[in-house]
């Protein structure tokens, strides 16, 4: 039998927040990855890096620093329409009400939603830095 500390102990840390966002003037969708910073990590404790105070010991997206796909609205190619279906089914599948609105939209997760994604978006997420290898830097 296993406790379920142990159990706690052995999931995985998810490396990014995700937010799917976009705005009618936008011709694009916005995938965009912000690092997680964990209690323990370098910079965790800097209220200059987070624009406020230590979150009790949680995880907090570093917003100084993302990573964005963009995913046209208007697909061309069977890889941007797979990708704008599957981000959409990521928004509204299994939501509390969240709707799929191409003139406004605000969804955020973390990286670990990303289940099975096409190729377009697993691609991009396997060029993404890992916890422990972001170097400080600016977009």
């Amino acid at each position: 039998m296993q406790l379920i500390t142990e159990t706690v102990a052995t999931l995985s840390q998810p490396d990014y927040d995700i937010n799917v966002y976009t705005e009618r003037q936008f011709a694009h969708v916005d995938l965009t990855f912000y690092p997680l910073v964990y209690p323990g990590d370098a910079g965790y404790e800097s209220e200059q890096v987070f624009g406020r105070g230590i979150e009790d010991g949680f995880p907090v997206a570093d917003y100084t620093r993302w990573f964005t796909l963009q995913v046209p609205k208007q697909p061309r190619g069977p890889r941007y329409r797979e990708a704008l279906e599957y981000l959409e089914a990521l928004v509204t599948e299994g939501s509390f009400g969240d709707i799929w609105d191409l003139d406004s939209m605000d969804w955020t997760s973390c990286d670990t939603s990303l289940t099975d994604p096409p190729a377009l978006i697993a691609e991009f997420v396997a060029r993404l830095p890992r916890r422990g290898q972001l170097k400080a830097s600016t977009n």
